[in-house]
């Protein structure tokens, strides 16, 4: 009796630390650095998309623009004032620390691109 109270007693400690535990992110926030832009690139975790595609392809066109020094990740966006509420990905550009332009919805890989390349 006394070995089945102990089993219980850890079991309800166990779910009682796992239910206490602070819900992550449900996106990541990859940061690119340009000469006088950067872009955050807000991806919500549950799919991968055509922004990541877009950034793929303007890394093979421009990789000295897009290079590994150049791109952080993170999951905080407090330091950016910007409050994402979506489980949806996103693009902000920033200029002077300020959102410039949101790429979000219904957008193309292609307009993602374009619109990119215009900062470079």
């Amino acid at each position: 009796m006394k070995k089945i109270s102990i089993l219980v007693f850890f079991i309800i400690i166990i779910a009682l630390l796992t239910a206490c535990q602070k819900e992550t992110t449900p996106y990541d926030v990859i940061s690119i650095n340009l000469t006088n832009h950067e872009i955050l690139y807000i991806q919500s975790k549950k799919n991968p998309d055509i922004y990541l595609d877009a950034i793929f392809e303007l890394k093979a066109k421009h990789p000295s623009a897009f290079s590994t020094e150049k791109l952080t990740k993170n999951s905080n966006l407090e330091h950016y004032n910007i409050e994402h509420t979506s489980a949806e990905s996103s693009m902000y550009i920033l200029e002077d620390g300020k959102i410039k332009d949101e790429l979000n919805g219904d957008i193309t890989k292609e307009e993602i691109v374009q619109e990119i390349e215009t900062l470079l």
